[in-house]
This record gives C-alpha cells, sequence and structure tokens, in this order.
C-alpha cells in the first residue's frame, strides 16, 4: 500500500512551506479521501512533535478517522475486483534524495516542481 501524501521531511524543505503554519495549512487541505502518510519517528516523534500534534488535531477535526495498513489490506483483498489503483512517476521531489516513484501529482502544489 503505497504512500499517497509527502512525508514531513520532505515538505519541510519546500520553499513555500517555511513555517509549522504552512505546513499545517498544506496538511489540512491534503487529504482529499483515502490516504496514506509515512511518518518518521526522528522527525514527527522528536522534533517536530508539536507541528505533527496540531496536524493530527486539525485532521480529526476534519473529521479525517485513522486506521492501520492491516487492516486496509485485509478489507480490499476482500473485494480485490474493486481496489482502487494510481499511476506512479518517477521523479526528483524536493526534500528526497534522488529519484522516487510517487503518485502524488506533480504539480498539484507549486513545491513539488523540480
Amino acid at each position: 500500500i503505497p504512500s499517497t501524501l509527502p512525508t514531513l521531511d520532505e515538505t519541510l524543505s519546500w520553499p513555500d512551506l517555511k513555517t509549522d503554519d504552512d505546513q499545517l495549512g498544506f496538511y489540512r487541505g491534503a487529504v482529499r479521501g483515502s490516504e496514506v502518510h509515512t511518518i518518521h519517528a526522528e522527525v514527527e516523534g522528536r522534533s517536530k512533535l508539536p507541528l505533527f500534534s496540531r496536524i493530527l488535531d486539525a485532521w480529526i477535526a476534519a473529521g479525517v478517522t485513522f486506521t492501520t495498513l492491516g487492516d486496509i489490506a485485509t478489507e480490499a483483498l476482500d473485494r480485490r475486483e474493486e481496489i482502487p489503483s494510481r499511476d506512479l512517476s518517477r521523479a526528483r521531489l524536493p526534500g528526497r534524495a534522488g529519484t522516487v516513484a510517487t503518485g502524488w501529482p506533480v504539480g498539484a502544489n507549486s513545491s513539488l516542481s523540480s
């Protein structure tokens, strides 16, 4: 199950998301359906814990619910014919080393343009 949102360590390098409030605004608006967000304990669990807590609070206030990848996989496998797919492309993303496979729509946010 691939990540569908950029990680916080990626967005921290985006020039138009300079402040914690900018980051919060981005993540608040990034959830458009079922999303998978990868977190890194060394970022969200340590140096950016207060920001990550604000992001989670904003998502909860917006009605976002959370589940495990195991639960999603089990449910999806029960209805294989309905498993959604998303085109992937290879791209260089700010904040990431080298080229990565991404389903995040490059160009959807000016920060994703390289």
